[in-house]
């Protein structure tokens, strides 16, 4: 297989994983990384209702917009190695990704993968020693971080991997890293540098950061936790640019 090479760049995410990441457009003149929890359903919408050329068919069905088979966007397997190899180095071609604070992508994915009793459910299950199949047991935010400690970084689900490892982080080049903080402005100026003038009225819906959520949620964590937390995702944290959670006992409630 022609994108074997790629594989191979990554020691952690499964091939199967990779290949889905990677959405490009048919005209080769972008190609994005999707970090799971960071915008990226809506990102695939806009995205796909652009290579249409047509906004009124903007989906907000997930299966329809994460369905690699319908979508308009290629994986790197329609290309030659040729191809792709320009994809990933030719500075013409928009390389972009999004990501977001370790702490807050963690506890959204919790939100949304524990607290609904989705399949990734399953996983932690079994690492805390319960039965994976009883999807239906309460599992509190502290011990799907115990969880996540445990976890190496194989078995760690894509919805909470580091983000520097799901995203291949100083293997591919990026020519935008947009930041889920100021996720309006930094997904307007993409699309504008890819579809220029045009970029400028693509309908981008709102993604509003709670900040004073964070230093809430935060607050209510014993600091072994949030210790916990970045150390599990320090090189997330130095490489992105983003404050530690607090770690000092003036911080706690």
């Amino acid at each position: 297989m022609h994108v074997d090479w790629l594989i191979r760049l990554s020691d952690v995410l499964p091939k199967s994983q990779l290949m889905y990441s990677v959405h490009v457009d048919p005209q080769k003149r972008f190609l994005f990384f999707t970090n799971p929890k960071v915008g990226s359903t809506t990102i695939l919408s806009t995205l796909q209702a652009c290579v249409l050329g047509d906004h009124s068919r903007l989906s907000w069905n997930f299966d329809d917009i994460h369905d690699r088979q319908r979508s308009p966007l290629l994986t790197l397997r329609s290309f030659s190695q040729e191809e792709v190899h320009d994809l990933l180095n030719n500075p013409r071609v928009v390389r972009f990704c999004f990501v977001r604070d370790p702490f807050m992508r963690i506890l959204s994915a919790y939100n949304d993968k524990i607290l609904l009793n989705k399949p990734p459910k399953s996983a932690v299950l079994a690492t805390l020693g319960h039965d994976p199949e009883d999807l239906e047991k309460d599992i509190s935010f502290r011990d799907f971080v115990k969880a996540i400690r445990l976890q190496t970084l194989p078995e760690m689900n894509f919805h909470w991997v580091p983000q520097y490892l799901q995203l291949l982080h100083g293997k591919i080049s990026y020519s935008h890293i947009g930041r889920m903080e100021q996720f309006e402005r930094d997904f307007r100026e993409i699309l504008t540098v890819i579809f220029g003038s045009d970029g400028e009225s693509i309908p981008i819906p709102r993604h509003v950061v709670d900040q004073e959520r964070y230093r809430t949620e935060i607050s209510k964590l014993p600091i072994r936790i949030r210790a916990t937390i970045f150390n599990k995702y320090y090189w997330d944290y130095q490489l992105f640019g983003y404050e530690p959670p607090p770690l000092s006992d003036e911080s706690s409630v």
